[in-house]
């Protein structure tokens, strides 16, 4: 993955897709600039099929448990951590999925469902990676499918129902088999700030500016990437997100991108300033400090302080 630059994976993720993946694709490998040409071998996909499982759901038995509302809006805007997220930015997604599950409402749907509704057309929409492949088909996204999903219960979809009955009756002999799921271990993928990751989001801070920038806080963007090279681990979802919304910039919005100055990417790796010891009265009241009489004595002194 770290063969190409992580300024070049988004812009070529942006153009294949047009904008619509969401920016956690950033850590696999450069995508090709376009489709390519050889019509490949017919293939199936099992997308969709989370509508008959209750894929977002949340837990069973989960205290407290949350509201479909809840649930969704959970699933939709964890894309990048709220307090990263420009509060005007936070407050529009929020109204625009709130009016989503309104129309919901509208059609009918009820409860749980109503999260299904929201898997269909914001995730399987969006983000559903047959739609770039040719040669791809998606049974589970046939109408009769879809409103086959949505007349089964809660209960009906947490004990896979539909699953379990179409084995019995297509493959018998794995009737008995139950489902499990095996944990693949920690991610090997490279993380988002390695290779070129921190010099290629500093230059963006320093370049990008466009509304697109605006819907996040710069100043949380910058603090994550001053982790990353402090050898800690910051949040990868702020530093994929912004990367993803900077290169969109570049492009959407001419005229906003400013000359490269590497002052961000200076200001990171400068060394930290060495401390200067205190010295005289100062230094003695923190002397005291560190003794367990003294820690005492200065609580109460400035308890009483505090009182007058």
């Amino acid at each position: 993955m770290l063969g190409t630059g992580l300024r070049e994976r988004a812009r070529r993720l942006a153009h294949l897709h047009d904008h619509q993946f969401p920016s956690t694709y950033l850590i696999r490998p450069a995508v090709r600039d376009r489709l390519p040409e050889a019509v490949r071998p017919a293939s199936l996909t099992g997308a969709a099929g989370e509508l008959a499982v209750g894929y977002w759901y949340p837990a069973a038995g989960a205290d407290p448990a949350p509201t479909p509302d809840q649930a969704g809006l959970t699933k939709l805007l964890a894309g990048v951590p709220h307090a990263a997220a420009a509060p005007e930015a936070l407050a529009a997604e929020r109204d625009r999925v709130t009016a989503v599950l309104a129309h919901a409402r509208g059609l009918g749907l009820r409860d749980e469902h109503l999260v299904d509704y929201l898997y269909l057309v914001e995730r399987m929409r969006r983000w559903c990676t047959s739609a770039y492949l040719t040669g791809m088909v998606t049974p589970f996204l046939a109408p009769g499918f879809v409103a086959a999903t949505f007349a089964l219960s809660v209960a009906q979809k947490r004990d896979r129902l539909l699953h379990t009955a179409l084995i019995a009756r297509l493959v018998p002999e794995w009737a008995e088999v139950p489902f499990v799921s095996a944990a693949t271990g920690p991610s090997t993928a490279a993380r988002v700030w390695e290779g070129d990751g921190v010099a290629a989001v500093a230059d963006l801070l320093d370049t990008a500016h466009g509304p697109l920038t605006g819907l996040m806080r710069r100043p949380a963007v910058e603090k994550a990437l001053r982790t990353a090279v402090r050898g800690g681990p910051p949040d990868p979802r702020v530093l994929q997100q912004f990367t993803a919304l900077a290169v969109a910039s570049e492009r959407l919005e001419p005229g906003t991108t400013r000359a490269p100055t590497g002052a961000t990417y200076a200001r990171l790796v400068a060394p930290p300033r060495p401390r200067t010891p205190a010295t005289g009265r100062l230094a003695a009241l923190r002397w005291i400090r560190r003794t367990r009489l003294g820690d005492r004595l200065w609580v109460t002194v400035r308890r009483r302080v505090r009182g007058r």
